[in-house]
């Protein structure tokens, strides 16, 4: 007789080569926490102590993981496969938020889901918080808080550069990052390097303008290189309770145009950096260095300009800013606001409420999350229309969350090409962004993403309002976190923090604010044992 062979389970990756490369962002994380604790060092109220020791951890788990690397003569030269790099991708975020929680939960008294909510917000730069008076954190926590905005909203510019290989191949990208990638990189297919020379630049470049920028407008040279760290990433996090409302016009606006800047398609702004850079070094193959600078600074605005008008998602992202900014301006000047009276009065008024709404408009739709004014106090139209900017987001590719404009844009146009099929229902009827076709796959993509975004929005609402929480606070908190936004209503509104949601409500935030980073599919991928584990009939043996 011949007996059933047992099913054998074996790994579909290899689960060694993913541990050993999440290792990688625990040591970076590690030494990134080495500048806060060298920070306290200086401050009388130390922890300089607490600090170095979460830096040593970070770096010792990233080590220990670094040594389940398998041998090169294993390996080969094997590229990483689709299933190992999605598995990669979702491990180090988790590793990283739990190491980037360490100095808080060492340095302060916050307790563990307070210590992740605070690390989840910082490097998913959501920008929200569980310490009500900010002016009370001292300098080297508030380093720590810049730099994980800092080093998070960089992570969406190597996912992208990771996905360029692959966007040649034609294949059928399943994960919605890798989707996203393709609306970037369809038009821009440079080699990696040139593409990584132009979004450091961009990234860098832009930090420093801003920082400059600020301590020319008076701002200190420490709160101007923290704030840029939180602006160009879309974050939020500052070093006032009052945010941005410490300081006066100019600064914020200021801040609304780097905030700006990090809601564009770093591909476009890339590809714009990338012809300058080709212009600038052939000006100096002609007139040496200073004719690169001159080439640098003349055309310079007028490169940058032409490359961001061109995309039709950037230009109809700025005109909706433009749009609605000037409406809540509108309101805000005709209803007043009964927190502050006479605010919005007069001519002085008009420019001041002109300001109020573009500044909380571009934090808004940016998700980075600074303040000046407490938006629930205005009239509730202003509301609602804020709400609807929470829920669109920036462009494609940036570093700020939301649905993103590109989806929007299609989505818009969905339900009208639905209507005309009633008549002809075998019509084809292409959806177009501007003058260009969107393939129908990208359609599906978008719509999808809608799907399952309101889905995790409404079900992480319903666990936290099960906690406690009012429908308000639960369903703000949880657009706030899928979002990466930061503040919303409720508890979580401008004048609040999250630090009022029950224990187990801020560790089911803390999963959605990953998730939404991740574009929902990364994380869930690897939530099903199918994605990890394979089964096999092993062979058949003969039994007497």
């Amino acid at each position: 007789m011949v007996g059933l062979a047992p099913d054998v389970t074996r790994f579909q990756l290899d689960i060694r080569r993913v541990l050993a490369t999440c290792g990688v962002p625990c040591l970076v994380l590690g030494i990134a926490q080495l500048f806060p604790a060298l920070v306290a060092l200086f401050h009388p109220h130390r922890h300089a102590g607490e600090l170095f020791l979460g830096a040593l951890a970070s770096c010792g788990v990233g080590l220990l993981l670094r040594r389940l690397r398998p041998d090169s003569s294993e390996t080969g030269k094997r590229a990483l496969t689709r299933r190992e790099s999605l598995a990669i991708v979702a491990l180090s975020w988790l590793a990283a938020v739990a190491c980037a929680a360490l100095p808080y939960l060492l340095a302060t008294s916050a307790g563990i889901p307070d210590a992740l909510v605070e690390s989840a917000s910082g490097l998913t730069t959501v920008g929200a918080t569980v310490f009500p008076d900010v002016d009370s954190i001292p300098p080297s926590l508030h380093l720590w808080r810049a730099l994980t905005h800092w080093l998070g909203g960089a992570g969406i510019v190597l996912v992208v550069l990771i996905a360029i290989p692959w966007l040649g191949q034609g294949s059928d990208l399943a994960v919605s990052q890798k989707r996203e990638a393709s609306f970037l990189t369809e038009r821009y297919r440079g080699s990696t390097r040139n593409t990584l020379q132009g979004l450091v630049l961009v990234y860098t470049g832009a930090t420093v303008a801003q920082t400059v920028l600020m301590i020319v407008l008076g701002v200190s040279p420490w709160e101007s290189l923290l704030h840029a760290f939180a602006t160009i990433s879309t974050g939020g996090f500052s070093t006032r309770t009052a945010s941005m409302g410490a300081w006066g016009n100019l600064v914020q606006l200021v801040t609304l145009a780097f905030m700006v800047l990090g809601a564009l398609s770093f591909a476009t702004l890339g590809k714009a950096m990338d012809e300058l850079w080709r212009r600038a070094r052939d000006a100096r193959d002609h007139a040496g260095l200073p004719g690169a600078m001159a080439a640098t600074i003349g055309e310079g605005p007028a490169v940058l300009g032409r490359a961001l008008w061109r995309d039709t998602e950037i230009r109809g992202y700025l005109k909706m800013l433009a749009l609605v900014s000037l409406v809540i301006a509108a309101t805000l000047f005709v209803s007043g606001n009964a927190h502050k009276p006479g605010r919005y009065e007069g001519l002085g008024g008009a420019g001041q409420a002109l300001v109020d709404a573009a500044f909380t408009v571009g934090a808004i739709s940016t998700t980075t999350g600074f303040c000046t004014e407490d938006y629930t106090q205005w009239h509730p139209l202003t509301q609602v229309i804020l709400l609807g900017l929470m829920v669109v987001g920036g462009c494609s590719g940036s570093t700020a969350g939301g649905l993103k404009f590109r989806r929007v844009q299609i989505l818009l146009r969905l339900p009208l090409r639905e209507a005309r099929r009633v008549a002809n229902p075998k019509a084809v009827i292409p959806i177009r962004v501007g003058a260009h076709h969107v393939p129908e796959e990208q359609v599906q993509e978008a719509t999808r993403y809608l799907g399952v975004y309101v889905l995790i929005v409404f079900a992480c609402a319903l666990v936290v309002g099960l906690t406690g929480s009012d429908i308000t606070s639960a369903t703000a908190g949880s657009i706030s976190a899928m979002g990466s936004i930061g503040p919303g209503f409720g508890d979580c509104s401008p004048s609040g923090s999250f630090k009022p949601y029950a224990q187990s409500a801020k560790l089911v935030l803390v999963l959605t604010m990953i998730m939404g980073r991740l574009e929902v599919w990364t994380l869930l991928s690897v939530l099903f044992p199918s994605f990890w584990l394979r089964r096999r009939r092993a062979p058949e043996s003969p039994s007497a």
